[in-house]
């Protein structure tokens, strides 16, 4: 098992109405969505990865998967973990980019990044 494994509450948010706009996504869209999930839950077991956030992922770690983006692509993804850091890496239109998900003494920090834009969001969570 590992620390990952739990349900959060979001404490705050770090550049995410700016780095959905670096990324392409239009304002009607960013508008309708809001700017973070209030809740996460991950449960990690063997090789198994469940997200819940704005949707419910289940992804086997290591192994290649499609992700569909928020304007309706697919992205290529694949799950990694290292100690209590999850990442999930994504290539969408030759682009790299990726979540990460890290435990820290509050809850976890989840960070998005994607290759050409400069801003780095991050959203904080604090486990309940």
């Amino acid at each position: 098992m590992t620390g990952l494994n739990g349900k959060y509450e979001i404490i705050k948010d770090e550049n995410v109405m700016e780095y959905y706009k670096a990324v392409g996504i239009p304002d009607a869209f960013i508008d309708k969505v809001g700017t973070s999930p209030p809740s996460l839950e991950i449960t990690i077991s063997g090789n198994s990865v469940n997200i819940k956030d704005i949707k419910d992922t289940t992804v086997e770690l290591g192994k290649e998967f499609e992700d569909k983006t928020p304007m309706g692509g697919v992205a290529k993804c694949v799950a990694t973990l290292e100690g209590n850091k999850l990442t999930i890496t994504r290539i969408h239109d030759g682009k790299k980019g990726g979540h990460s998900y890290e435990q820290n003494d509050e809850g976890i920090v989840v960070t998005l990044t994607f290759e050409g834009s400069p801003v780095i969001c991050k959203r904080y969570y604090k486990r309940v």
